[in-house]
């Protein structure tokens, strides 16, 4: 046994879990012996971040796991995903900690890219904290070139390196062909898929769909998806309340819930525009899956987006916020299908190139196997 990795896996909708199982499915199909400790709240998103009996007991419940770990199998490194808010990074200092203090070292992922935002925020113990956590880790993982900035300032020692995400794909190349082929000859579908909160963008998005003519909106389909969190009621009330309005005036528009893993392909076999206009991220998993499904994509110059997604190559992007340029884009894939059919081709070809799991799973391996100082799948 050589790892220990702590990270949510159920429910399979949330982003962190889809990579966690991912990461845990390519380590063992690898043959690296991993112990695996669920973190999973199991609870819905308005929990995180709080002080209550549930989230107590999973952080004492992970802690119990890594002593488990080390007493039973004498691991010698810990693997866990690192938070951008206080009380998660709080219990993350705690099993780092405690993982050194049993002789493993440590490695961290940033799967986000608001860190910098969130150490300027905290107070001097917080960031000495949070400085004296991650400077004493072997590696830290960021997903793009540019994210590594967002440690400048906190680390002097360890070893940031970039391994971008992965994702299994969720459309076949038959089933983007039969969609692409029938794409003149019915409106063009629209849709985004995430939380649905102002920082995923959707109430942009629905104000870009205001913005359209009504010419433009007959010509599309409009779905809306995700997990309704309870820490941004009101933006879901905006996107609501403008869903009811397009609708009423005739436009074809639909606000849905929770994608599960299982309908994952449905939703993406149904959708030519993905859209996704955050106005933060790292490198979401949703929109790979959007990549390997042959859509075309319609993002956000944030985070690692910008070194995902090539404007005008295999998507299109604009500055976050701004309603009117993100209702052009919309404008222009509706307006040509041929277009939008030719970005999303480019886009499966970019996921074939730098995203698809075994590639992910290698350089993984190698970080890990650098940090440790050793190979890991002879032992």
């Amino acid at each position: 046994m050589h790892i220990v990795i702590v990270g949510p896996v159920p429910p399979p909708y949330q982003g962190m879990t889809v990579y966690t199982g991912m990461l845990l499915a390519e380590l063992e199909r690898a043959g690296v012996a991993v112990r695996w400790i669920d973190s999973s709240d199991h609870r819905d998103l308005s929990n995180m971040g709080r002080i209550d009996f549930g989230n107590l007991w999973g952080a004492a419940r992970t802690s119990f796991g890594i002593l488990g770990a080390v007493s039973l199998e004498r691991p010698r490194l810990l693997y866990l995903p690192i938070a951008q808010s206080r009380l998660p990074f709080i219990r993350d200092a705690i099993h780092l900690m405690l993982g050194r203090m049993l002789g493993m070292r440590t490695v961290v992922h940033l799967h986000g890219g608001n860190l910098v935002d969130f150490y300027s925020s905290q107070p001097a113990w917080m960031q000495r904290l949070m400085r004296w956590s991650l400077d004493a880790c072997a590696a830290i993982v960021v997903l793009t070139p540019s994210l590594t900035a967002e440690f400048d300032g906190i680390v002097r020692r360890p070893a940031l390196r970039v391994v971008p995400n992965a994702v299994a794909p969720v459309l076949d190349p038959a089933a983007i062909s039969a969609r692409s082929a029938t794409l003149g000859s019915r409106p063009v579908c629209v849709s985004f898929l995430a939380a649905i909160t102002g920082p995923k963008g959707a109430v942009d998005f629905v104000r870009a769909v205001e913005a359209l003519s009504e010419s433009v909106r007959a010509r599309a389909n409009f779905v809306i998806a995700g997990n309704r969190d309870g820490n941004f009621e009101d933006d879901f009330r905006l996107v609501d309340d403008a869903v009811r309005r397009l609708a009423a005036a005739g436009t074809a528009i639909a606000l849905e819930g929770v994608v599960d893993a299982e309908g994952k392909a449905r939703f993406f076999g149904g959708t030519d525009v993905f859209v996704l206009p955050s106005h933060r991220e790292g490198q979401p998993l949703v929109l790979l899956e959007a990549l390997s499904a042959g859509c075309a994509v319609v993002s956000t110059t944030v985070g690692g987006i910008p070194e995902t997604v090539t404007h005008a190559e295999d998507g299109l992007l604009t500055a976050p916020g701004d309603i009117e340029a993100l209702a052009g884009a919309l404008r222009e894939l509706i307006d040509d299908p041929a277009r939008t059919v030719a970005l999303g081709e480019r886009g499966r070809a970019r996921w074939e190139s730098c995203y698809q799991p075994g590639v992910h799973a290698e350089a993984m391996i190698g970080v890990l196997e650098s940090a440790l100082g050793c190979p890991m799948r002879d032992a």
